[in-house]
């Protein structure tokens, strides 16, 4: 079957599932090669995953950290400065060294229906990540796993 023109989709019909990670103490710089790393929210910076940006976590809240960013996925800031808030970074390769903070939500794309680096650059783009910026800001203090229904229920053409 063939597709006749564009059709429209919401957001959540794109995204398979969400993760987020926890807040671990960590120190006031990058971890080594050797050492694991939570992420900054300024690891997303103009729709790009930069890992460099991480601080090393504190060997006392090692077995706290659980979630690492995965390769495919769609890393989004949750909470921060109104700057940081709805930013996006494609995940090229998987790090075991890294982890999730709780201000960092991981987008696993359904596939079946949305190409990954498409999804990345949709959700980075002004029509939705503008929008996004309040809806993150609101939900700074919640730990769920889902995107609010501001940003879920926005159509897209695809």
């Amino acid at each position: 079957m063939t597709r006749s023109g564009p059709q429209e989709m919401r957001i959540r019909e794109l995204i398979e599932r969400i993760e987020s990670g926890v807040s671990v103490r960590s120190l006031d710089r990058p971890a080594s090669p050797t050492e694991k790393g939570v992420l900054k929210v300024s690891a997303l910076s103009g729709g790009r995953f930069h890992p460099r940006e991480n601080k090393r976590i504190r060997d006392d809240d090692l077995h706290r950290a659980a979630t690492n960013p995965v390769a495919g996925c769609t890393l989004v800031s949750r909470a921060n400065t109104a700057n940081l808030v709805g930013e996006v970074g494609f995940v090229e390769e998987c790090d075991p060294s890294l982890f999730l903070p709780d201000k960092l939500w991981q987008l696993y794309p359904k596939r079946s229906v949305a190409d990954p680096v498409w999804l990345s650059l949709v959700l980075a783009s002004p029509q939705v990540r503008a929008p996004g910026s309040a809806w993150c800001d609101r939900h700074e203090r919640e730990h769920e796993e889902h995107l609010p229904e501001s940003l879920s229920s926005a159509r897209l053409k695809t």
